[in-house]
């Protein structure tokens, strides 16, 4: 509930606002109405409104000097004007002092009503983003390594750079390679020997891999529990040979194959900027999905995004609104936003744009899908191909019928199936995680155990814990590491064995890059 202050000088009118509509239905509480601008001016600090709805035209003081002043004692309080016809171009002046909109008298109770619902979008929005942000402050200081993998994450699941709270992460870990052209790497632990932990094995793969790929550029690993990325920056595009890379990869992939640690593997095109990472990241789900990643250039599939002008808008939060819609079950909402995705003119467009956003859309309902049991199959593989998807459904309009179509599907199914209470469910997952932390434990052990899916645990985890499966074993076996460093005459070997790693090598590399120091040096000084 946010709070309202009216400011009329019709007493007709601030008793007419308050009697047609019920500001409770639009989650809106009136703390204040004045008469008097000026009076109305000495009561804002102490009542801090969110929102102020004024005349523009008063005997005592003008709406725009109001809104001026007001401004001054309540930046972030959104203002709304009332004019009458003949004060359009007062309302136009106070929209550049910094009012969030205006409405003409006579007001009709539609309008009213629209505005209510977006002013109250925007502050939840605002106050939103503003939390985020504080809990983002707080955040840097206490793991650096925690975030860093969190900046890649929320940016491959949600694609937007733009986002406030993306540019923050991105200023407070001090990185400078926005327009760095980079290359994508995917690895998915298919299949391992039932003896491997798949905490150390994920481990093993970033300093493996990360040593392969040394010369050829920079580097940052990151991880969700299901998939493992190499972000490789800052190559040089004339030089840089995606074909030998493809080898070095593969390479790779294949030595572990021998060792019994079988890895579907994805590669992307090469881009221009982080801002494409959303697109790489679909480079490599179409990579992995074709199967054949040794014969099949896989990325091409978006490659006219990648040649495309840059400065093309491309629409990551009409595509987040689907997902947004689907989760909700809103019909409605769905179609809306797929209508808003393919609203473009043609001549604005290059080859495969259409085609090139339908499939990012069809690979994300992919991922969705499974994480639920369906009775069909509602996203099959044969559709997830530009050639099949622009043969199949030739127009645009054939293209946003199959995109909702699916999407409504999806909604029905999210919606059909009832889940345990998600804290519940949760404090299942820890307590088995807390008997078992120091086994060979994988994230599809501990699904397995509280009958629920592997990908619904791994949602639960961002959501209710905001960390990682893996991140959150790992600390868990630092800390009982930390423990009985300081209070127990184990040898260090004994301990890595303990908690879970029977690698003390990798233990021990593990150990420094969550604490920042060594064994010897953390027993020696606690």
């Amino acid at each position: 509930m946010y709070n309202l202050v009216l400011v009329d000088d019709e007493e007709i009118v601030l008793t007419g606002i308050q009697k047609v509509f019920k500001m409770a239905d639009y989650q809106f509480n009136i703390i204040g109405a004045f008469s008097n601008p000026l009076k109305a001016l000495e009561s804002l600090v102490e009542l801090s409104p969110d929102l102020i709805i004024t005349d523009i035209k008063m005997p005592q003081m003008n709406g725009l000097e109001f809104s001026t002043r007001a401004k001054q004692l309540l930046p972030k309080a959104e203002i709304v004007i009332l004019s009458g016809y003949d004060d359009f171009t007062f309302a136009q002046s106070a929209v550049k002092l910094g009012v969030s909109d205006y409405l003409l008298k006579p007001i009709k109770k539609k309008d009213f009503e629209k505005m209510l619902l977006s002013m109250h979008d925007k502050i939840e929005n605002r106050n939103n983003q503003e939390l985020e942000l504080e809990q983002l402050q707080k955040a840097v200081m206490i793991n650096h390594s925690a975030l860093r993998n969190k900046f890649f994450l929320t940016l491959v699941e949600h694609g937007n750079f733009l986002d406030p709270y993306i540019q923050a992460l991105y200023t407070q870990l001090g990185f400078n390679f926005k327009d760095s052209p980079f290359i994508l790497v995917k690895f998915v632990i298919y299949e391992m020997q039932p003896e491997e932990d798949y905490v150390s094995a994920t481990e093993k793969i970033i300093s493996e891999f990360t040593g392969c790929i040394n010369g050829l550029g920079s580097s940052e690993a990151f991880y969700s529990d299901e998939y493992l990325y190499f972000y490789l920056y800052g190559i040089q595009k004339t030089t840089f040979n995606r074909q030998e890379f493809l080898q070095i990869v593969l390479s790779y992939s294949r030595n572990k194959a021998e060792n019994r640690l079988h890895l579907l593997v994805g590669v992307s095109q090469i881009y221009n900027s982080i801002t494409d990472l959303f697109f790489a990241t679909s480079d490599c789900d179409e990579y992995i999905l074709k199967a054949d990643s040794e014969s099949a250039d896989a990325g091409n599939i978006l490659g006219g995004i990648q040649n495309a002008q840059r400065d093309l808008r491309l629409p990551y939060t009409e595509m987040e609104n689907i997902f947004t819609a689907i989760s909700t079950n809103d019909t409605r909402k769905i179609t809306e936003s797929v209508e808003e995705i393919f609203n473009l003119p043609d001549t604005a467009l290059y080859k495969n744009y259409f085609y090139s956003i339908a499939l990012i859309l069809l690979i994300r309902m992919a991922h969705l899908q499974n994480k639920y049991k369906a009775e069909t199959i509602i996203i099959s593989l044969n559709i997830l191909d530009i050639k099949q998807l622009s043969k199949n459904y030739p127009s645009v309009k054939q293209i946003k019928e199959l995109i909702i179509q699916k999407s409504n599907l999806l909604a029905e199914l999210v919606h059909s199936q009832s889940i345990a209470p998600a804290s519940e469910t949760m404090l299942s997952a820890l307590h088995y995680i807390d008997k078992h932390y120091n086994e060979n434990i994988s994230l599809s052990d501990v699904a397995d155990k509280i009958f629920i899916s592997k990908n619904y645990l791994c949602d639960l985890f961002k959501k209710e814990l905001n960390t990682t499966f893996i991140d959150y074993v790992t600390s868990m076996r630092i800390e009982k590491a930390k423990y009985l460093l300081t209070q127990t005459n184990m040898k260090m070997y004994e301990i890595s064995k303990e908690v879970g790693y029977n690698d003390y090598a990798y233990f021990s590399q593990i150990f420094k890059r969550y604490t920042g120091i060594t064994l010897s040096n953390y027993r020696k000084h606690n």
